[in-house]
């Protein structure tokens, strides 16, 4: 199975896009200087038939040429746009993968402590998720990641980041949001999920399927010396004290 948080090396076909690009722009100044220098002879000189004629295809094909390199950049462009979101990822559920995730975390954390604003951060895991897997085969738990996925992203706001965090754990953050409003969508997505019926397509039984949810959230203050690992071990603790607790549980604590 291919390693989704691993992000490929682009750097090969950037600098190849870039020369290409570069290159067909200086090959049409060229010919716009040379059509220029031309067309200034050429008024010099007694223009004739076969004169206009070279000079109507030479604009003709610099005129193509033009629009073509448009057209290529633009395409470059969107294949870059589909391998940027490709590399950053998670192939299943079409969230955020680990890497690109933490990274984005990283600049709202920092944002938060230059700001002097709350931010929290969920860990969300689906109970007895390797049981269900045994079970019911890899395809059903696949189904499941992707339905709670889906739960978690449609009730987050824009500004709000979630992503995949290992097999069957995911991660929120939530910018500028205090601990009691973090707990009440936590609270939320948690019933929401328990909430949703989850059938197997061979038997047709109806399965069961909980979360349990760590929040951890920062009270910024000066010089409070806070990085991702820390509230996300923070998070950590709060969903073990939810697991011990029974499962289908929220739990938190302050960094």
């Amino acid at each position: 199975m291919p390693d989704h948080n691993q992000q490929p090396d682009h750097s090969s076909n950037t600098w190849i896009t870039a020369v290409m690009g570069k290159g067909l722009l200086a090959l049409i100044l060229l010919l716009w200087i040379l059509a220029g220098i031309y067309l200034y002879t050429q008024v010099r000189a007694d223009i004739n038939i076969f004169s206009l004629i070279v000079i109507a295809i030479l604009l003709f094909f610099i005129t193509g040429l033009s629009i073509y390199y448009r057209n290529l950049r633009n395409e470059l462009g969107r294949v870059q746009r589909v391998v940027d979101q490709v590399a950053s990822t998670d192939e299943l559920t079409q969230l955020f993968n680990r890497k690109h995730f933490l990274g984005l975390f990283e600049k709202e954390l920092g944002r938060a402590t230059r700001h002097n604003r709350k931010i929290c951060c969920l860990i969300v895991d689906i109970d007895h998720f390797k049981e269900i897997n045994e079970k019911y085969g890899a395809k059903f738990g696949d189904g499941v990641l992707r339905n709670v996925a889906d739960i978690l992203r449609d009730n987050l706001r824009i500004s709000d980041l979630v992503g995949r965090y290992e097999s069957n754990k995911f991660i929120c953050v939530l910018p500028e949001t205090d601990v009691e409003s973090s707990m009440i969508l936590s609270k939320r997505m948690r019933s929401l999920v328990e909430g949703t019926n989850f059938s197997d397509d061979k038997t047709g039984e109806i399965i069961n399927i909980t979360i349990s949810i760590g929040v951890s959230c920062l009270i910024p203050e000066k010089d409070k010396d806070v990085d991702i690992l820390k509230m996300i071990s923070v998070a950590e603790k709060a969903l073990t004290a939810a697991k011990d607790s029974g499962r289908n549980r929220v739990e938190s604590s302050l960094v």
